[in-house]
């Protein structure tokens, strides 16, 4: 009897563990498709969400100057443009008061009557979150900046920062400034790009030398990952790496297997767009994976991480025979949870090689950039576009 009970039991065994593994496996999360495997195209064919106005324009009563704009947003409703001969308060929270948008004064730092002046390489705008408060933004080579709470030019670190560096704010308020460049020869000569790598100590308002980065790096992009880590990256086959701000040191990430424009997204990943392409790269392990396609495939677009975690993508250069094609007045939102590109109302006019800012509230702020028709001149876009994000999107 015994024996027929360790029987019964042991074919109970052989029969239910299958159906055990196969229905555990229905309840795992697909696997992303990682390199190597082609994605499908996933379009939401819901109706359009969100909406866009047009806020005002830059440079209103004067001259526009080149389309090359730098803009970040601050804690309040307000996004700061730094132009060529001018900087410019795009201001959505105080509208009654003194306009949408507003001309700043150059600072008593300035050098030359025009102190914002555009050379080989764009002023580097920096957002810094220290002690002084928040909503101060400066020119990395500049000895003030402009403190948006109080409408006032104030002191700010100098920070060694050639042409070509970028500067990364970090999660203690803190200031990293990784690479540059050195101008080798005379006329005629060239950039050549530094290993260097600076950190400025709020606490003690001192410089630390870092040890150098593992390759020489200028005009590259530096983003803060949710942990404080620091990921550089210069194109698509350069080696990656990290910042690790509590040990001051770097570390190698592999090889960048994507390019495009990148953005960091809502659960900490870096998702990269290039034409029809996207790619989402984990930091922790470091792993890639396809994205579904984005439906319109564009080049020089802008892109925003809004707060709901979807990305916005807006709108660039249609890919064309030959070449780029006409400026596009289209937007998509992608959902990096779902794996899934959701459409928007179409913008109130084309734009690319723009700026997008996220404000305090959510809102959206396109800003400079150029536009071009099918058969038209380039011309700059002076008008600022609004997009307002769904409330449950």
């Amino acid at each position: 009897m015994r024996a027929l009970r360790i029987t019964t039991r042991l074919i109970f065994s052989l029969v239910s563990a299958p159906l055990a593994f196969v229905g555990c496996r229905c309840l795992q999360e697909p696997p992303k498709p990682t390199i190597g495997a082609e994605p499908l195209l996933t379009r939401d064919t819901g109706p359009p969400i969100g909406a866009w106005s047009i806020v005002g324009k830059l440079g209103e009563g004067r001259p526009f100057g080149t389309a090359r704009v730098r803009a970040r947003r601050s804690t309040f409703s307000r996004a700061v443009v730094w132009r060529e001969v001018a900087i410019d308060i795009v201001d959505l929270g105080d509208i009654a008061k003194k306009g949408v948008i507003r001309r700043v004064e150059p600072p008593p730092c300035a050098k030359g009557p025009r102190p914002f002046e555009y050379t080989d390489d764009p002023l580097r705008l920096t957002q810094v979150a220290t002690e002084w408060g928040d909503g101060i933004f400066f020119d990395a080579g500049a000895s003030c900046g402009y403190d948006l709470e109080h409408d006032a030019w104030i002191p700010v670190p100098a920070l060694p920062a050639s042409a070509g560096a970028v500067v990364t704010v970090l999660k203690n308020g803190d200031l990293l400034v990784t690479g540059g460049s050195d101008w080798i020869g005379a006329l005629g000569g060239h950039s050549e790009p530094r290993a260097d790598a600076t950190r400025w100590v709020a606490e003690t308002n001192t410089l630390v030398t870092l040890p150098k980065m593992s390759r020489a790096r200028m005009h590259h992009a530096a983003h803060r990952l949710l942990d404080g880590t620091v990921v550089l990256l210069s194109g698509k086959g350069e080696p990656m790496e990290a910042f690790e701000p509590s040990r001051n040191a770097f570390r190698a990430l592999g090889v960048q297997k994507a390019g495009g424009a990148t953005v960091l997204t809502g659960d900490g990943r870096l998702l990269f767009l290039e034409t029809d392409e996207c790619h989402l790269f984990d930091p922790s392990p470091a792993t890639w994976s396809f994205c579904a396609k984005m439906p319109t495939p564009r080049t020089d677009f802008a892109t925003t991480t809004l707060d709901s975690n979807l990305v916005l993508v807006s709108g660039g250069y249609a890919i064309a025979d030959g070449g780029f094609g006409p400026a596009l007045p289209r937007a998509e939102l992608y959902d990096p949870h779902v794996d899934l590109w959701r459409d928007v109302p179409a913008m109130p006019l084309a734009m690319a090689r723009h700026e997008s800012v996220k404000v305090s509230d959510g809102r959206v702020l396109l800003l400079g950039g150029v536009s071009r028709g099918p058969e038209g001149p380039t011309v700059d876009v002076a008008e600022v576009l609004l997009f307002t994000p769904p409330k449950d999107p």
